[in-house]
């Protein structure tokens, strides 16, 4: 029980070096790494309350001490959790509303999601329908901001490593994505 314990407490610290000793591109600072880092952390820290809550649990089962009384202490316990909370976030109404799950449902409504994936679409179309061994080279509009989607990684570099992986992906000499091109 402690080494799953200790397990789950360990896995935040080693999932967040990378971001705190920089082991990341320029761009994944404030996007892939840190979100990994984040979600990994909430995880984690749901884990060990559920498993605190079971033990707490099986220790009640095997005294024989479950009762109606004490399943209303644990439910108003609860409810003072979660109301504590919310105070505490009561200053910080954009901590509320900058979740991962607000901002999709955002970004869904205003069309955002519907518009980064056409263009993404288009990309994977054109290099589906290019021959083999040509360069291909794709003007597009620029790409909204987004919160929530991630670049496919294909730059106007074509010695980049990803649009090499890109280009022998699809069989192809090289290829270039160029953004906000008219």
């Amino acid at each position: 029980m402690l080494l799953v314990a200790g397990g789950v407490l360990m896995s935040n610290f080693l999932c967040i070096f990378p971001v705190v000793l920089g082991y990341h591109g320029g761009g994944l600072a404030s996007d892939r790494t840190q979100y990994v880092a984040e979600l990994e952390i909430r995880f984690s820290l749901l884990f060990g309350l559920l498993y605190i809550a079971q033990y707490i649990l099986q220790i009640l089962s095997e005294k024989g001490r479950r009762n109606k009384s004490l399943y209303l202490t644990g439910t108003v316990c609860s409810l003072c959790v979660c109301a504590g909370s919310f105070l505490l976030l009561k200053d910080q109404p954009e901590e509320i509303l900058s979740g991962f799950s607000i901002e999709l449902i955002r970004e869904i409504s205003d069309g955002t999601v519907q518009e980064v994936f056409g263009l993404r679409r288009e990309v994977l179309d054109a290099l589906e329908a290019a021959e083999d061994g040509t360069d291909v080279y794709l003007q597009l509009p620029e790409l909204p901001p987004t919160k929530v989607t991630y670049s496919q990684g294909i730059t106007t570099e074509a010695d980049c490593q990803t649009n090499k992986d890109v280009a022998a992906l699809f069989h192809l000499n090289s290829v270039v994505v160029e953004y906000g091109g008219e």
